[in-house]
């Protein structure tokens, strides 16, 4: 499923080490069992991001291509969900993810005051007492779990961000992890990470110390590693494809339908903005406005999410407000797949000819299913993605994306479709085969001996 490593080829594996190695022999000896080494991915997924759980796929195929006997466990924010979709142990990432409600005790407290003037103090004394409490518990059966990892892998996707919860959510996670960590003995790789939004002095920190700590480092494109230049880090690791490249092609059907079928995957507004913002209500009026000219042109419309918690409203949204069309003759061409899973995705992706998304994740997985994208860029990271694969006159600002020009550039890519797909094709196949040569040749050997 996986391309191995080929013989004869290999990469300078001082671009990207610059922290001290850990002695071979204390990893030696966390791996006398007759189990393989154990990998802990570790990021903030599971919460329905079919991005975030390609990047995860991706990773345990491209380690068990060069260690047939890798065994993973995911340390995430949503253990369940993890466990669920990549069949793995699961390891919660903070505390909060460990103790999701407050115990009976302290509900009880919270009800029942000894008296009403002391209610606030009450409260407040009783909550702080918990999370400290909790705190500590966890530091310590996260020092405990850390045992039975061998080796820490900062798992992909745009890690280098607060925009969730400031310094002390991922930031204060990564510090956390990859210090105890090295205190164990365990090493710490980080691959292909994204992200350039730290906009708090403690989450820059926060984040240098946890990348100062890894044995390997690489990042998904080139304005990261120059942001994390700006850390304090030195700017010679590598920059390597999004992991989520090398997910496995999906069958594409031999004989394409007729009508053509356009795709669009539209984006929740929080993922970018706020609800209340008008561009996010725009956005919305312009994909209907596109869907509506593509069906009085005979198309057919498929609408699907590449996130399918947050999008999954938004793709309801649409739908309903299309389907207002006095001509129900053309509501026949007009459907929306049920997307879970990854699977699910790249095979929705394979079944249109064309894609319309916001989301990097949606637009990078349609690559994989070899269906060229049309991208409607509200972070840069999207315009990035869209000239690594060498189809920037398809990516759209957002200021600029109304409807006649998502018309305009989906006329364009549909007659060059073929030659697109091909284009594609060969770009991915190239990523995912530098990938392999990254884990193989040049990541496990700077952390597992032998």
């Amino acid at each position: 499923m996986y391309p191995h490593a080929r013989a004869g080829r290999t990469m300078n594996r001082s671009t990207c080490l610059d922290s001290p190695r850990v002695e071979n022999d204390s990893i030696s000896r966390r791996l006398t069992s007759s189990a393989g080494p154990r990998f802990g991915l570790l990021g903030p997924y599971g919460a329905g991001n079919l991005g975030d759980a390609a990047i995860q796929d991706a990773v345990i195929g491209l380690i068990r291509s060069a260690r047939p006997d890798a065994q993973f466990v995911a340390i995430c924010p949503h253990s369940a969900d993890a466990q669920a979709r990549h069949g793995i142990d699961a390891l919660p990432l903070t505390p909060a993810a460990a103790t999701p409600s407050p115990p009976a005790w302290l509900r009880w407290l919270l009800d029942h005051p000894s008296r009403r003037l002391t209610r606030r103090l009450v409260r407040r004394l009783a909550w702080e007492l918990h999370r400290s409490g909790r705190a500590l518990r966890f530091l310590v059966e996260t020092w405990r779990r850390l045992k039975r990892v061998d080796v820490l892998v900062i798992s992909g996707g745009g890690q280098i961000d607060d925009f969730w919860g400031g310094p002390w959510s991922h930031p204060f996670s990564l510090a956390l992890w990859t210090s105890l960590a090295r205190l164990r003995g365990c090493p710490v790789i980080a691959l292909s990470l994204g992200g350039t939004q730290l906009r708090h002095r403690l989450s820059r920190v926060f984040v240098r110390h946890a990348l100062s700590l890894a044995q390997s480092r690489s990042f998904r494109d080139p304005s990261t590693r120059a942001f994390v230049a700006t850390l304090g880090l030195p700017e010679r690791d590598p920059v390597m494809p999004d992991l989520a490249f090398a997910c496995p092609r999906p069958p594409r059907p031999n004989h394409r339908p007729t009508p053509p079928v356009l795709g669009i995957c539209p984006i929740a507004a929080d993922a970018w903005t706020h609800p209340d913002d008008p561009a996010a209500a725009r956005l919305l009026d312009r994909l209907e406005a596109l869907a509506r000219d593509r069906l009085e042109h005979g198309w057919s419309i498929n609408l699907f999410a590449s996130q399918v918690v947050a999008d999954r409203p938004v793709v309801e949204q649409l739908a309903r407000r299309l389907t207002t069309s006095p001509h129900r003759g053309r509501l026949v061409r007009l459907r929306t797949s049920p997307v879970a899973s990854v699977a699910d995705f790249l095979n929705a992706a394979a079944s249109v000819d064309l894609l319309v998304a916001a989301r990097m994740h949606a637009v990078l997985l349609s690559f994989v299913a070899a269906t060229p994208a049309i991208a409607i860029c509200y972070d840069p990271k999207v315009r990035s993605l869209m000239s690594q694969v060498g189809l920037l006159p398809y990516a759209l600002d957002l200021a600029e994306a109304d409807a006649p020009r998502l018309a305009q550039a989906v006329d364009a890519a549909f007659a060059q479709r073929r030659q697109l797909a091909a284009q594609i094709e060969s770009q991915v196949d190239a990523f995912r085969n530098q990938l392999s040569d990254h884990i193989a040749a040049d990541v496990l050997p700077a952390v597992l001996p032998g």
